[in-house]
């Protein structure tokens, strides 16, 4: 079992549990599949199962930050244990990087107007304009 989200490979530690002899649990990004593997000394495999996305309980707990429906704080991180969220970046971004990030994986055409708003109303009023810029 590979999954960044800590929370998630304990949950299938329980949903597994009588088959805990016959599983490894790996907490890694997929992209690191390869390399873990050859870690665990497993030289091929017959078959993987992947279930590649945000689960409802990431997107109904409300301390993980993924809903707008929820008032929490903004956090999105797959992997908790990193310390840079989503907060992060909307706060700290710059509009240019804002505007990349939205438009590349949002696909959304209004990215630039966008980033603009998400700059204005996140940036305190008596910062200057130019010390978030990096």
């Amino acid at each position: 079992c590979f999954d960044r989200d800590a929370e998630a490979l304990a949950a299938a530690r329980l949903r597994l549990a009588e088959h805990l002899d016959k599983v490894t649990f790996v907490q890694s990004n997929f992209e690191q599949l390869k390399p873990r593997l050859a870690e665990l000394n497993i030289p091929a495999l017959d078959g993987i199962l992947f279930d590649l996305g945000v689960s409802s309980y990431q997107l109904d707990n409300p301390e993980r930050g993924f809903s707008y429906m929820q008032d929490a704080p903004l956090d999105m991180r797959m992997d908790r244990s990193q310390p840079y969220s989503a907060w992060n970046t909307v706060n700290e971004e710059s509009f240019e990087e804002l505007r990349r990030i939205i438009s590349l994986y949002g696909e959304e055409r209004f990215a630039g107007r966008i980033a603009s708003a998400i700059v204005r109303g996140s940036r305190p009023p008596s910062t200057p304009r130019w010390s978030w810029w990096r």
